[in-house]
């Protein structure tokens, strides 16, 4: 029989996996084929500092896995419900960094849109689940 993964076991191997993570993203940013040219002029042994974008980025990702750690109940409905809801929180939090970062216009105008939709789709399933706790108690 597998033993379950707490949610304390599970942090504690996240932040282990994200410090790796920091580490080898660190380390592939440094170096000469990965690095758009000017990027490595800050010295021998200094590391770029990445733009915001990225770094932003990277912390959105950070975030998405950390939150899709739940524990599953077995009831479908409440595990995909949920699932949705952190998806849809992602999605639209990578939107707004496309809106914040982004240059190209049609590509803005899809993120607020997609902004957008998942406003809406939050509110509609964050009012399911309550209807779902209040008859399920």
């Amino acid at each position: 029989m597998r033993t379950p993964i707490t949610r304390r076991r599970l942090a504690g191997l996240t932040a282990v996996g994200m410090t790796w993570l920091a580490g080898a993203r660190a380390g592939l940013a440094a170096t000469s084929e990965n690095a758009p040219m000017g990027l490595l002029s800050k010295g021998p042994g200094k590391r770029p500092e990445p733009p915001q974008a990225t770094l932003d980025l990277n912390t959105h990702v950070d975030q998405l896995r950390l939150q899709l750690s739940i524990a599953f109940t077995q009831d479908p409905d409440a595990d995909v419900a949920a699932l949705l809801a952190v998806q849809l929180a992602a999605l639209g939090r990578l939107a707004r960094i496309g809106l914040t970062h982004g240059r190209d216009a049609e590509l803005r105008l899809l993120c607020q849109r997609v902004a957008d939709a998942c406003d809406a789709e939050s509110t509609m399933l964050q009012g399911w689940q309550k209807v779902r706790r209040g008859g399920a108690s």
